[in-house]
């Protein structure tokens, strides 16, 4: 959907339009973006939250991911 977009984006810029629909069309795909990302940001987040959670319910099980460990020692 946003490489359609863009890619209308690119074809109006091509057309000669309104430079002000222009820049309008382009706050859009910035807002856009950045509403995107803060989603995959929050995402990463929860997912985060879980496997935390889920490590410390079974501290000892087989299998417990390690999140961000440090290399031992002379390793």
């Amino acid at each position: 959907m946003l490489c359609l977009s863009v890619s209308a984006l690119v074809a109006a810029e091509a057309a000669g339009d309104d430079g002000g629909e222009r820049e309008a069309a382009a706050a859009g795909h910035r807002n856009a973006l950045h509403a995107y990302v803060f989603f995959l940001s929050w995402l990463y987040s929860a997912a985060e939250a879980e496997v935390r959670a889920a490590a410390a319910a079974a501290p000892g099980a087989v299998g417990a991911p390690a999140l961000h460990t440090q290399p031992a020692a002379g390793a």
